[in-house]
């Protein structure tokens, strides 16, 4: 399922930005199985859910990706 949000999230952000932010809050909630792409969808998500005017879940997703061990990834 969660793999499954993750490809979904290009195609339906066209669409629908408030449901492609839901989609990247599910996959964020276990971005540990993501670990080679975590800085991108932590960006993702934290992008998507200001456009969606998520702001709750934009502040989450950005208090994680300034952590230390996303920090140093971050272009």
């Amino acid at each position: 399922m969660l793999m499954h949000s993750y490809l979904l999230v290009k195609r339906v952000n066209k669409i629908d930005e408030e449901n492609a932010a839901w989609l990247l809050h599910r996959v964020c909630k276990n971005i540990s199985q993501f670990q080679q792409h975590a800085v991108t969808i932590l960006t993702s998500a934290v992008i998507g859910a200001m456009k969606a005017n998520l702001k709750a879940i934009a502040y989450q997703w950005s208090v994680i990706l300034v952590r230390p061990e996303y920090r140093n990834n971050i272009n």
